[in-house]
């Protein structure tokens, strides 16, 4: 799947639109070209991932589609460190850090 399909699976799970709830979208909602938007969902659609609904812009997950949307949540939450393995370390000390001379920062450590 391309950057564009995933943007879009994206907006659903941002939403938090679950199976066959409609959403209304378009590619201003995706932070995306028209075309790349409209060739994307086209792609979704035909890989049974997306339903095209009536009204006009309206569109929903099926259950796979859903599924596939959660995923990528879960998988993001996993490649992102825990708040507590942040440096604590001000910008400040940082600074002041990289203006030491090498031999200076290992006494400090």
């Amino acid at each position: 799947m391309n950057a564009a399909e995933w943007s879009i699976l994206d907006l659903f799970r941002r939403y938090l639109v679950r199976p066959s709830e409609m959403l209304f979208c378009n590619a201003g909602n995706c932070r995306i070209t028209d075309s790349s938007f409209h060739s994307a969902m086209l792609r979704l659609v035909q890989r049974g991932l997306v339903v095209k609904e009536r009204p006009r812009c309206a569109y929903s997950l099926t259950e796979a589609g859903y599924r596939l949307a959660r995923s990528r949540q879960a998988s993001a939450r996993r490649g992102r460190p825990p708040l507590q393995q942040v440096s604590k370390q001000s910008r400040g000390d940082r600074a002041r850090a990289a203006n030491q001379p090498l031999a200076e920062r290992r006494k400090a450590r």
